[in-house]
């Protein structure tokens, strides 16, 4: 049975950089790309509004949380155990947890119970998107069924993952006979199925290279940016239906024969099945968040303002006018420099009061308070000009204003003259001590500055539920599409004793542009005498609303820094606009689902006990965004040349003979052609990664002065 192509795919019948889908404005129908610029950008959040989803998570973690966190007693309890966190200091708890945050939490963790205690699921980190945990959604029996489907992937030779030290053992993996722009046979005219699929071995056309476009917009929409595509390699997903909101593959899933190892899909479907609420609220959260205008509607701590707090009004505001403070840490030179004043200007080391020998000068004499006042008038009047002079100076020259007159001065007594005019001295020690002057003078009106100006961390608002208040959890999901397309890959790590401890990997998001992926499941189904592992996750934050609407004083960077946690100077190895939301734990039997705007990150782990061997198996399967289909197996016939043996065209020819022919074609191909292309495939892809990274670092923070 052959079924109608679909039609519009990428590289087949499209070009390489179209998004399929309505074009419904800045992102069109398709899922916004985390590298693609001006795509995606997560509200940014304050560093106690992270303290406080950290400790949101770390609850939700806690056997019976739900039912707990309604036992005033027991949330007693934790908020003693959370201030031994606060005490270490670690980030992001360095900001301090007030009553009022924990209390937020508290109400957001009882509204989450209650969704949970109905379904299963949570959300946790959620802002703009939100990382999805379940340790329920698959039950034990389907649990056990894994085991047993994937045991005999396991048997004969092992397929160790390049690169990984013998510890990453690939089951199923799309790396190995993906699809190959000009080598891979691909079908135009008609759709293949699990049924018919064997029978197409060998057919079909030479996929052709893609041609280079130039990146602009054309009829099919927004364009992909085509140094982050591959024109040589896609990983090849698998067709799914539902049927009665029940998973089925339709095509098969690359690098798992149909007949051969036909028992593990029907397990596969159903832990789709368990995973599609998830998918489903992921998808919807990013996709909600693209049309919402203001950033701060998923934020539970706004704050738009340095929060500075003057504890030294008669220096910064003199005249003690509303509106009218001057906060600056070149004020300090008013302390540091009592020269630059007069007489009769106000001296704020005295706080406004009268000095002593002031009280015994005429005091019953009216006129002199007439003139006091004019005095006072007077001074006002030079303490703007001066504000002003100093002000300009700062501008002019920031670190040498300070010692303009001492230098001068110097300069004038004790410096080498020539025609009455003082010249510089040969010895180089002097300019030395000049700029060490210069360096300390401007610490210690910083540090002046920092302590006098103390920043207040901002409070929660009023509180509001932000999460997802509900699941679908009985389907439909993404019932607008007839079908839906993933790709599948089962891997274990396993530790021994000569080899007890996996470093962890690197910072990504799955996939290449080729693939368009949505959304990734993890379900740990099998964990065996391994320390305790997390995945991180992390997201590009919206620089361009933080740069042009937080409020601060020129230069002075330091309370975006302390609030939000970032780091602004340009450069800088750690400038990247960018959040890191925390960390989840992969225990065993829990589903994770997520969004691929996210980068996400596996931490090491190590044998719990190191005379034994251990391991951690999963499953991983990736959503194609459905608003953009690619090619699948439905348009690929098999390329493995064993699957098959002899395909019926050549069953007169003796077998030998057979393989020497195959051998020689272009598709399908054998096990060590394979993995040639499969280190190929490795390779492009970790330049992909770094160029992926470089644009993710390359978005700044960029505080323009004002």
């Amino acid at each position: 049975m052959t079924t109608a192509p679909r039609v519009g795919l990428p590289g087949l019948d499209a070009p390489l950089t179209k998004y399929v889908g309505k074009y419904l404005g800045k992102y069109g129908g398709a899922f916004p790309s985390a590298v693609q610029e001006g795509q995606w950008q997560s509200n940014t959040i304050t560093t106690r509004e992270r303290a406080m989803l950290w400790f949101i998570n770390t609850i939700t973690d806690k056997p019976e949380w739900d039912r707990k966190v309604f036992d005033d007693t027991i949330v007693a309890k934790w908020r003693a155990e959370l201030d031994t966190f606060v005490a270490t200091g670690l980030e992001p708890l360095d900001r301090g947890f007030t009553n009022e945050m924990y209390d937020y939490c508290i109400k957001e963790l009882r509204d989450k119970a209650k969704v949970h205690q109905e379904t299963g699921l949570v959300a946790v980190f959620d802002a703009a998107g939100a990382v999805f945990k379940s340790d329920t959604a698959v039950s034990q029996t389907l649990r056990d069924a894994l085991r047993k489907a994937a045991a005999p992937l396991e048997e004969g030779d092992k397929d160790w993952h390049p690169g990984s030290d013998d510890k990453v053992l690939d089951l199923v993996h799309p790396s190995l006979w993906p699809l190959v722009y000009g080598r891979t046979h691909v079908l135009k005219d008609k759709e293949i199925n699990l049924d018919n699929c064997l029978d197409a071995y060998g057919s079909g056309d030479a996929l052709p290279l893609p041609t280079n476009e130039p990146e602009q917009e054309n009829k099919w929409g927004p364009p992909a940016v085509e140094r982050l595509l591959s024109t040589k390699f896609q990983w090849l997903p698998a067709e799914v239906e539902f049927v009665d909101n029940k998973a089925k593959f339709t095509s098969y899933i690359n690098n798992l024969h149909p007949k051969h190892q036909a028992e593990v899909y029907p397990v596969v479907e159903d832990l789709l099945t368990a995973a599609m609420p998830l998918f489903q609220a992921t998808y919807d959260r990013v996709m909600s968040w693209t049309a919402v205008e203001d950033e701060m509607v998923r934020t539970r701590v706004p704050c738009m303002t340095s929060n500075r707090q003057c504890t030294t009004p008669m220096i910064c505001n003199p005249k003690n006018k509303e509106g009218n403070y001057w906060c600056s840490s070149y004020n300090h030179t008013y302390i540091a420099h009592p020269e630059r004043r007069r007489d009769d200007s106000p001296n704020p080391e005295n706080d406004g009061e009268e000095d002593e020998d002031d009280d015994d000068d005429d005091n019953d004499n009216d006129d002199d308070d007439e003139d006091n006042d004019n005095d006072n008038d007077d001074g006002e009047d030079y303490l703007d000009a001066l504000m002003e002079e100093i002000e300009q100076d700062r501008i002019a020259n920031p670190t040498e204003a300070a010692n303009t007159e001492a230098t001068t001065t110097e300069g004038a007594a004790g410096g080498a003259t020539e025609n009455g005019v003082a010249v510089a001295n040969d010895n180089d020690d002097d300019d030395e001590d000049d700029e060490s002057d210069d360096d300390d003078n401007w610490e210690a009106q910083e540090a002046w500055f920092n302590e006098t100006h103390p920043i207040k961390q901002p409070e929660p608002k009023e509180y509001e539920y932000l999460g997802v208040k509900e699941f679908n959890t009985a389907g439909p999901w993404f019932p607008e599409h007839k079908r839906l397309q993933v790709i599948v890959k089962l891997a274990n790590i396993h530790l021994t004793p000569e080899k007890p401890t996996y470093d962890g990997g690197s910072w990504h998001i799955e996939g290449q542009l080729n693939e368009r992926i949505c959304a990734t499941a993890l379900y740990y189904y099998d964990n065996d005498n391994i320390t305790e592992s997390k995945l991180g996750f992390r997201t590009v934050a919206d620089r361009e609303e933080m740069t042009c609407n937080f409020e601060y004083d020129q230069g002075d960077h330091e309370p975006f820094k302390q609030i939000y946690g970032a780091n602004v100077e340009m450069g800088d190895e750690d400038s990247a606009a960018q959040q890191h939301h925390g960390d989840v734990v992969t225990s065993e039997g829990r589903l994770l689902v997520f969004p691929n705007v996210y980068q996400h990150r596996v931490s090491g782990f190590e044998l719990a006990d190191k005379t034994k061997p251990g391991h951690r198996k999963i499953v991983a399967i990736f959503l194609v965004d459905p608003n953009t289909p690619v090619i699948s197996t439905a348009n690929v016939p098999p390329q493995q040349i064993h699957w098959c043996g002899i395909a019926p065209v050549d069953n007169k020819l003796p077998p030998e003979i057979a393989e020497m022919v195959y051998s020689e074609l272009p598709c399908p191909y054998n096990l060590d052609t394979a993995k040639k292309i499969r280190e190929e495939l490795i390779e492009e892809r970790k330049t992909l990664d770094v160029k992926t990274d470089e644009l993710v670092r390359y978005a700044e923070w960029s505080f323009c002065e004002h």
